[in-house]
């Protein structure tokens, strides 16, 4: 049976994760604790706080931080490669050295009574819809899966728009921002 791996980095060993509550920022604070537990001195770290999207693998890629926990992980190879909102600007020095399962989903929900049965069922729908998802912009992989499922399904946001419905962007899932104008109630 093999030892343990023995970590003999000198100096502080930089994470970053998320807003600071969720799993990232959290999975940060375990390998902190390990490596504090398992090296000689007891190799102190820091945790920034970020977004756990597209900004670590940029802190990483910067040499900012030492380690960035994303999610999703099926976005890393977009900043390997250079691709979708890494376009032109690769990070090549990225290895994955590990995958936490979550549950972690991007789910399209409607109203029964709206009839969807599919989400191209809301790119024909005339009357006003409201539409919320992650934060559209390049760091921001909700709101790129987002809008990569919304074009997909042949969903013209500014149509939406144009017909009294609206579009709003989340940052954080468990914090919506958006108000319900009917009373709902369970049933």
């Amino acid at each position: 049976m093999e030892a343990d791996p023995v970590l003999t980095t000198e100096g502080r060993l930089r994470f970053q994760g998320d807003w600071g509550s969720v799993n990232p920022t959290r999975t940060c604070g375990w390998l902190a604790h390990y490596i504090f537990e398992h090296t000689p001195n007891e190799l102190r770290s820091v945790i920034y706080t970020g977004r756990g999207m597209g900004d670590g693998l940029r802190a990483l890629g910067a040499g900012v931080v030492d380690v960035a926990v994303i999610t999703p992980a099926s976005f890393a190879p977009l900043a390997l490669n250079g691709l979708g909102p890494f376009a032109g600007h690769p990070i090549p020095n990225l290895r994955a050295i590990a995958v936490m399962p979550h549950r972690d989903a991007m789910i399209a929900v409607a109203r029964k009574d709206l009839g969807f049965t599919r989400l191209a069922d809301a790119a024909a729908y005339e009357a006003p819809l409201r539409i919320a998802y992650g934060t559209d912009d390049p760091d921001g992989f909700m709101g790129l899966g987002g809008n990569m499922l919304l074009e997909a399904a042949g969903i013209d946001l500014e149509k939406i728009v144009a017909n009294g419905g609206s579009v709003t962007h989340h940052e954080q899932p468990s914090r919506p921002r958006f108000q319900c104008d009917e009373n709902i109630s369970e049933g």
